[in-house]
């Protein structure tokens, strides 16, 4: 049982080196990546929710919610882009 164990670590240890080797890069790195546009976007919508909770009126609401679309498109558009030119 433990031949078979050293066989996959050794195997495993393949895959990663290779992988470093090819992206130049280590296991998860694009879980801290965030871009800057990403980071305005989230501020400005946080600043756009605080406004419907401080006064809850419809035209609030629609800013807000058309802010919470554009960052999700733009989040997961980022997403994508960071995994397909990673």
């Amino acid at each position: 049982m433990e031949d078979v164990y050293e066989i996959w670590n050794t195997i495993k240890q393949g895959i990663n080196e290779a992988d470093e080797k090819i992206t130049g890069k280590g296991k998860n790195t694009t879980k801290n990546s965030f871009c800057d546009e990403c980071q305005i976007i989230l501020e400005d919508k946080e600043r756009t929710y605080n406004k419907v909770i401080n006064r809850n009126t419809r035209q609030d609401e629609q800013e807000y919610k058309s802010e919470r679309k554009e960052a999700i498109k733009i989040f997961r558009g980022g997403k994508k882009e960071r995994v397909l030119y990673k």
